[in-house]
């Protein structure tokens, strides 16, 4: 197994979920994933759903054998650890777009001529990356978190038995 090595020309991003934190490097290469210095299969066993979770973003876009991802995931547990290290996949992308393929922004012309025409040409543009990430909430932090468990409690918010008398 050889070492995959951050490039300089990498798109960087961070990606949370519950207690896990991810820094995401995401380069030009053959669809290998490498966390924390392993590959996924090795990192997250031979349960495949987390390493799926991963992928989700660049199978969305039909990327998955254009890029390499090197992430560095800390805290939570193994299905936090995946899900920010999708986020971060999908900020990476988002950035890939935005800086290489670019984004077509709608103009609105004040002739009737030339507005019918944009609007033909937008009916038949396929979304954006954004639009597609987007919509399956990819790009989107999951704030829920475990409470914690508080005083005169026996757990978050199992209260003790009331007794009247």
């Amino acid at each position: 197994m050889e070492k995959i090595k951050v490039a300089k020309d990498a798109y960087y991003a961070k990606g949370g979920r519950k207690a896990s934190v991810s820094r995401v490097y995401l380069q030009k290469g053959k669809g290998r994933i490498v966390i924390n210095g392993k590959e996924a299969k090795d990192y997250f066993g031979p349960d495949n759903k987390w390493i799926e979770q991963i992928y989700a973003p660049l199978r969305l876009l039909k990327q998955e054998e254009q890029f390499d991802v090197i992430c560095f995931a800390k805290g939570g547990g193994v299905t936090g650890q995946s899900e920010a290290i999708r986020m971060g996949v999908s900020r990476c992308l988002d950035a890939y777009e935005l800086k290489v393929i670019g984004r077509k922004v709608e103009t609105v012309d004040s002739s009737d001529a030339e507005a019918s025409e944009d609007e033909d040409e937008s009916a038949e543009m396929p979304p954006t990356w954004r639009k597609q990430l987007r919509a399956k909430g990819y790009l989107t932090r999951d704030s829920r978190a475990v409470l914690r468990k508080r005083v005169g409690f026996r757990k978050a918010r199992k209260r003790p038995q009331y007794s009247k008398r």
